[in-house]
């Protein structure tokens, strides 16, 4: 009778050592599910807000797809995760793709329909590009906005040092500065660019569709597109169908995704003016044009040939 305890004490052992070894296999189990999620970046705009809409709308549960959108308030902090590895792919723009291409391979697998919009406060009276000299103007360096604002300017003649940048990456943040007055002009993608009070008074002086200027679409990496194609077919697929859900519908109907996407007042996000773009190629075109841009500004070696890095088989 008196070894019954020890027979207790290794059947305790026992069950606690098969216990853990449970929870590593449900965590290894866990870990293994979650890698074969598609796992996508989103930058809060309008041309991102279909992703988003076919999500709550159950679009991507109905074609049975594990997809996991993460919302990034800043462009830098989407690399980041894409160049750790953290994300399949994101939403960007061609500049930014090009410098993220030497650290981890990628390709476009579509472009998105985004306006960036110089906006002025109307107290300054700013009226064309023009007026906008030596003064500040908030942005983001190394990317689509640096290269659209320097192609702004030099409508007017002007050069890249004609203007005063004030690096500026959270979009919410850029906007609140010039409602504030604290910079001069900022450039802002939809639709940040018609947010109240701006479409009060504040003047908007040249745009990226005045100057034919594409630069935005998803990238997704090189290993990410050969082991989870048909993933990223049906992120495309749901985005064209909740394209065709937001244009057949009044926008009051779904509004309140606008809302939550942008991180918006429901009374806000009301005014808005949006309309879904479906699905189209990104154009090799829009890649060689920053580049050489990039070239000038020595973000790259002067000698480096164009990436090719479109992928159109995803984009009819």
């Amino acid at each position: 009778m008196k070894r019954l305890p020890y027979f207790f004490l290794i059947i305790a052992i026992l069950a606690a050592a098969c216990s853990k070894e449970t929870k590593k296999t449900e965590v290894k189990a866990a870990k293994a599910e979650d890698s074969a999620s598609l796992k996508v970046a989103l930058v809060p705009i309008s041309a991102t807000l279909p992703f988003y809409v076919a999500q709550q709308l159950g679009i991507y549960d109905s074609l049975k797809a594990d997809i996991k959108l993460i919302r990034y308030g800043a462009a830098i902090d989407a690399d980041t995760a894409f160049a750790n590895a953290t994300v399949d792919g994101m939403s960007t723009d061609v500049v930014r793709a090009i410098l993220l291409n030497n650290k981890r391979e990628l390709y476009f697998v579509m472009a998105l329909e985004n306006k960036y919009t110089l906006i002025t406060p109307h107290d300054l009276r700013l009226k064309s590009v023009k007026d906008i000299k030596e003064r500040l103007i908030a942005m983001t360096r190394h990317s689509a906005v640096d290269y659209i604002v320097d192609k702004s300017l030099a409508t007017a003649k002007y050069g890249s040092e004609d203007a005063n940048k004030v690096q500026i990456n959270n979009l919410v943040i850029r906007l609140q500065m010039l409602q504030n007055s604290q910079v001069d002009a900022a450039l802002l993608p939809e639709p940040y660019a018609q947010l109240p009070p701006l479409v009060a008074g504040d003047r908007a002086i040249i745009s990226s569709s005045d100057l034919s200027i594409c630069t935005d679409g998803m990238i997704f990496s090189k290993e990410s597109i050969s082991k989870k194609e048909d993933q990223i077919r049906i992120l495309i697929k749901g985005y064209n169908l909740a394209v065709k859900y937001m244009n057949s519908h009044p926008y009051n109907e779904w509004s309140k995704y606008a809302a939550k996407h942008f991180g918006l007042e429901q009374n806000v996000a009301d005014t808005l003016s949006i309309k879904g773009h479906e699905a189209v190629k990104m154009q090799q075109k829009d890649i060689d044009a920053p580049l050489e841009w990039m070239k000038g500004k020595k973000l790259i070696n002067k000698t480096a040939s164009a990436p090719q890095l479109t992928n159109d088989k995803f984009v009819e």
